[in-house]
């Protein structure tokens, strides 16, 4: 519910600016190639953060998993996929499709970018460090956002990406993949 209304909220706020933040979705095969080529390195990264030896990180995925882990304990499959598909299609109808797109107008494609993904972080704070790698996820998809001019490529990262963060956080909670 509260996915449904930050995509409400952008869709409200963009009929009010005269900014129609699903302009430029676009579902072909392509885009789902490029989508799924594309969240490649965010999940190589997402797997690959625990496995350095930098205490931060460890201490992150420790806080992480005891705070958040144990909302996802017993979600199915099913539930992380919809939550995913939900978070990935309403935060970027809200922080690209509006406020990048928006923004752009006004103080250029560049700043736009970072405004929009420094706000993508600061919704995302957990600590300090949560927030900068949200803010650098942020950056990734308002980048595959420009290079394809299609918001459909970054909701299927951000939307996918989600659903791996969410089922290595449920299997570090202790339960196995379930299909329901």
């Amino acid at each position: 519910m509260f996915e449904f209304g930050i995509l409400l909220a952008a869709l409200t706020l963009g009929w009010v600016v005269g900014l129609d933040p699903l302009a430029t979705i676009r579902l072909d095969l392509k885009t789902v190639a490029v989508g799924l080529a594309a969240t490649i390195p965010p999940v190589s990264v997402l797997w690959l953060l625990p496995r350095l030896r930098w205490e931060a990180i460890h201490r992150l995925q420790r806080l992480v998993e005891d705070v958040m882990g144990p909302l996802f304990r017993g979600a199915s499959t099913t539930g992380i996929v919809t939550l995913a598909a939900a978070a990935g299609i309403a935060e970027e109808v809200l922080f690209r499709g509006l406020l990048q797109e928006g923004l752009t107008g006004w103080i250029g494609v560049g700043g736009a970018l970072v405004v929009a993904s420094v706000l993508f972080g600061l919704v995302h704070w957990v600590t300090r460090l949560y927030a900068v790698l949200a803010a650098l996820v942020g950056c990734y998809l308002g980048a595959l956002y420009l290079m394809t001019g299609n918001l459909a490529v970054p909701i299927l990262v951000h939307a996918l990406y989600d659903v791996a963060a969410l089922v290595l956080l449920r299997s570090a909670s202790g339960d196995s993949l379930r299909a329901q």
